[in-house]
């Protein structure tokens, strides 16, 4: 069994004396692995991520506020068939969390009507980069080993 826990703390101020975070102000992974029998094993990591303010929000007055803060689920797992063969599987955003993981300001263009563009109506926005939805990933992995040294 190994646990892994690794954390990001950054803060920077700038001239006015504003709190501008760089990236998020808290990061946070934790894994969890496990053999559960000889050939099987199994892991889950959750990583979690506070607020941070959108690039462009120097000063900290974006109406909108901040980036929300999330924090997702995956699992992974193997199983050794046999010497160098294992079957393994990965599923990323286990409960499909919609959230978001960068955000920007600027300006949205395609204000016309059906949100057509419409160049001279032009507003302030602040845009969202949306974060990975579930995957699952199943494959299979063959390593061999060579009958004799390799030198470079």
């Amino acid at each position: 069994m190994t646990m892994k826990i690794t954390g990001l703390l950054q803060k920077t101020q700038n001239r006015q004396q504003h709190q501008h975070h760089i990236h998020q102000r808290h990061h946070v992974h934790v894994r969890h692995r496990r053999a559960v029998a000889a050939p099987v094993e199994i892991a889950v990591n959750v990583i979690y991520s506070s607020s941070v303010f959108a690039r462009g929000d120097e000063n900290n007055q974006d109406a909108n506020g901040r980036v929300p803060g999330y924090a997702v689920v995956n699992l992974d797992g193997r199983y050794r068939v046999a010497k160098g063969v294992e079957v393994f599987a990965r599923v990323v955003n286990l409960f499909d969390k919609r959230y978001s993981n960068f955000g920007i300001l600027g300006e949205n263009f395609f204000t016309g009507p059906g949100r057509t563009f419409d160049g001279s109506n032009a507003i302030n926005e602040q845009f969202r980069g949306p974060g990975v939805p579930r995957g699952v990933w199943v494959g299979l992995r063959y390593q061999w080993s060579l009958p004799f040294d390799v030198q470079p």
